[in-house]
Parts: C-alpha cells; structure tokens; sequence
C-alpha cells in the first residue's frame, strides 16, 4: 500500500520497503542469464551475421575461453537464440584451434537453420579447412545463405567463381556477385 494512503506511516514504510525487496530480487534473479546472453553476443559477434545483436569481434581479437564460458552458461541456462550462441561458440572453439568441435557446431546450427551458420558452413567447404574442400557443396550452401539474408555470402559465390582452379569457375557470375555484394555493403 502506497504511504500516501496509510493511516500508519509505518505500515506505509514497511510496505513500500518489502515492494523495492520484491524487484530488487526480481532483478537479481533475472539479471545473470540477461548479462550472460548479451557477454556471449558481445564476445563471438560475426560481421556476416545478419541476425547479430552485437558489434562483430574480429576473429584475431576472440577471447575464446571467455567466449565458450559465456555462451555454455547462456545455453545451459535455455535460449530461444540457441542457434546463435552455437554457431558464437564455435568461433570460440576455432580460435582455440579445435576444429572438429568448431564444425560439429556450425553444423549444429547450421541444422537448426541459423543462416550465418550455413555460411560458415559454405565457407569451411570452399576454402578446405577442417573439412574436405568442395565447391560444389559450398555453391550450394553459400546460395542458401545469401537466401536467407546473409549479404557476405554473395562475396563468397564470387570468389568461387572467380578460382580459377575451381570447376565452377565464371567470370560473369564472379562480376555478377561481386556486384551483388557491393552494392548490398554500400546500403549498410
């Protein structure tokens, strides 16, 4: 009960302070998973993540062990971003080095139909790390991508098409990409 209607201003005090108790444990309760979430975002951001709620980390500058911490504690506590904080994971995992269980994750999300993971995924593909290189896979997964928003997987396409050892080698659709991606950068 508000003091300003208590006919005992005591009542009054003792009301108003068990209301400030009541949302100051609310806040505490709630605040972990909220600073976790956003410490898993701010420490595994992809710049190609068109779904990203953080500034990008540049892969160089991944604090991993911190960035694994803090996406296991936003997933372990349950997320409808799960997808995310996978695929941010992973980046943790790559910087560390251990690739088998960076592709296990971008593959995880990739599944889950997070489209910065089908990215990864395409690039892992066209550039031959951690996984057999295969251009055609990476077309494939590079078109789903830039489908599904992700603008740097036209960048991708170029520069499979643009590989002259590549059998998917095309001059044309390596401009008519490289154009795509430009124009879709300038826009940001």
């Amino acid at each position: 009960m508000p003091y300003a209607f208590a006919k005992n201003p005591s009542v009054a005090t003792f009301e108003s302070m068990k209301y400030i108790a009541l949302l100051l444990a609310i806040v505490a309760l709630t605040a972990k998973p909220v600073l976790a979430k956003e410490k898993c975002d701010v420490l595994g951001s992809l710049e190609a993540d068109p779904m990203a709620v953080a500034e990008p980390v540049d892969f160089a500058n991944i604090e991993a062990s911190a960035l694994i911490a803090a996406c296991d504690s936003v997933l372990n506590s349950g997320s409808k971003y799960e997808d995310r904080y996978i695929l941010q994971r992973a980046r943790g995992y790559l910087r560390l080095g251990e690739s088998t269980k960076a592709i296990a994750e971008i593959e995880r999300s990739h599944k889950m139909g997070y489209p910065a993971a089908t990215f990864a995924l395409a690039t892992a593909y066209f550039l031959g790390d951690d996984v057999a290189e295969d251009h055609v896979k990476a077309e494939r997964l590079f078109l789903e991508a830039y489908d599904k928003g992700v603008v740097w997987a036209a960048r991708g396409l170029a520069s499979i098409y643009s590989d002259e050892f590549s059998d998917l080698f095309d001059e044309s659709k390596a401009s008519a990409w490289t154009l795509k991606f430009n124009v879709e950068m300038e826009k940001d």
